[in-house]
């Protein structure tokens, strides 16, 4: 005698639902493990591309040192063949005179006086500085000495040469200092330094 009662609408519909949430729960599930499923492939396919590149980049490296010719140790001797070298095929294209002037200032000895002078003494910025303050200063002194009738000394352009040459070679570092100086900064707002 089993007798069934009928179910209200309520429970029927109350019924539809739970079994509806738990459709939509399997449907999330699977999604999920499809989900997972396929971001694995997607990493595994990351991960093959890049042992294939690193591979070819390690063979692109490996090709390129095998045809780097082999670095040559440049000596003093060397140095000096490929100089003379130089040398003699300039002086062909020279005529006799110059040939004579430039064996003569390519001495070893000229050559090393030159380049101490061109160091400390021969500084452009202290020649410039010394003939414009000696030139300047030579003129307004003749005019001053001409316009009051007294004697110039000879040693005043010497004089006010060397003046403008200090005067020019504390410019020379002033500039260079700002400039040094301005590179530095800027090499550190760049993260260089």
């Amino acid at each position: 005698m089993s007798e069934r009662l009928p179910q209200s609408h309520e429970q029927h519909s109350h019924n539809h639902e739970t079994q509806r949430a738990s459709e939509i729960h399997k449907d999330k599930l699977e999604a999920a493990k499809k989900s997972r499923h396929e971001h694995a492939e997607a990493l595994d396919e990351i991960r093959n591309n890049i042992d294939k590149q690193a591979l070819s980049a390690e063979k692109t490296q490996a090709d390129k040192n095998e045809h780097q010719p082999s670095a040559q140790h440049v000596t003093r001797e060397l140095k000096a063949i490929r100089y003379k070298e130089t040398m003699r095929y300039v002086r062909r294209h020279l005529n006799p005179r110059e040939r004579k002037f430039s064996s003569f200032i390519h001495t070893p000895a000229v050559e090393k006086i030159s380049e101490v002078g061109g160091k400390t003494v021969a500084r452009p910025s202290g020649l410039l500085g010394g003939g414009l303050i000696a030139l300047i200063g030579s003129i307004g002194t003749l005019y001053v000495a001409r316009q009051y009738g007294f004697e110039v000394p000879n040693s005043l352009f010497m004089a006010l040469f060397v003046i403008g040459f200090f005067v020019g070679l504390l410019g020379e570092f002033i500039i260079t200092g700002f400039t040094i100086r301005k590179q530095v900064n800027k090499r550190r707002k760049y993260g260089q330094l």
